[in-house]
């Protein structure tokens, strides 16, 4: 099984102008695999991972150029890939029961003994199947959203931003069930999230993107040890330490991303990075070697 995106290209449509979201981004994800997308918020990794599928809000007007491809063709939202978002309150309808909501894209059998299987495999109690999204804590909100994604019995599952809002114990306990699911099933894993802990927790591969386009990707391990663009430099830089003293001041990334309706004709990172040259400013680097970078 591989999934592979080439080339993909997204533009929004904007009253203020053409959002270029993610631009000529590709990468390849294989089963039992997780491949961890990491940036700042606004940098396209979620317009990247769900525009192709057709999942962007109505109205949000995108161009989408290239292609996502499971093992040479298109995959099916359900059958091929589950989606897991990142706010189960808002994704989830608080009118039904979770049951009903986890077994909508069952492929087969009853559709209550179906919802349990789901719920089971998740390890939520038999109980959640009757009860309302409002009844539930976000980590149990989590699981089912997980349950659900697995309804129709996907070979990838997208799981973006899967521990925001939630506690450090809850979001310990939601990663140990897509690991769980994972080794059982064989599932490829793409990551969506900030979170340079999860990465470090289940990513066998990473890319890093800022301003719409990767700008290193490579093995985990690798990368998170010995990084190569500033970028990602000055994201593990921006980290807190476990020996670093109460009080000290955090150190992040200077300025702010550009706008993607003009976006600099050289690199995107230029006017942020500290070890900027003259070229930077006008000339685009080109992803070579797992980087993107002059240096």
């Amino acid at each position: 099984m591989r999934l592979e995106a080439r080339g993909l290209t997204v533009r929004l449509h904007h009253a203020s102008g053409v959002v270029n979201a993610v631009d000529d981004v590709s990468w390849t994800l294989e089963a039992g695999r997780t491949l961890a997308v990491v940036g700042e918020s606004g940098a396209g990794k979620t317009v990247m991972a769900l525009a192709p599928l057709r999942l962007l809000p109505p109205g949000a007007g995108a161009d989408v150029e290239g292609s996502l491809l499971l093992d040479g063709r298109p995959p099916a939202l359900g059958r091929d890939v589950g989606i897991v978002f990142q706010d189960p309150p808002s994704a989830l309808n608080p009118l039904r029961r979770i049951g009903s909501q986890v077994a909508d894209g069952a492929r087969r059998g009853s559709r209550r003994r179906r919802a349990a299987e789901l719920l089971e495999l998740v390890g939520l109690p038999a109980w959640c199947a009757g009860a309302y999204p409002h009844e539930l804590s976000g980590g149990m909100l989590q699981r089912a959203m997980i349950a659900g994604a697995l309804a129709g019995e996907p070979r990838v599952l997208i799981a973006d931003e899967p521990t925001t809002a939630l506690d450090a114990t809850v979001q310990e306990q939601v990663l140990d069930v897509l690991e769980e699911l994972q080794a059982r099933l064989g599932l490829a894993l793409l990551l969506i999230t900030h979170d340079i802990g999860v990465v470090a927790r289940l990513a066998d591969d990473v890319a890093v993107m800022y301003a719409g386009r990767i700008v290193e990707q490579g093995p985990a391990g690798a990368l998170l040890r010995s990084p190569s663009h500033p970028y990602t430099l000055g994201l593990l830089a921006s980290l807190p330490a476990d020996d670093v003293p109460p009080g000290t001041r955090f150190v992040g990334l200077p300025g702010a991303p550009p706008e993607l309706t003009a976006r600099p004709p050289g690199c995107a990172f230029a006017p942020r990075c500290e070890f900027a040259l003259a070229r930077c400013a006008s000339e685009r680097p080109v992803l070579k070697g797992g980087v993107a970078c002059h240096l």
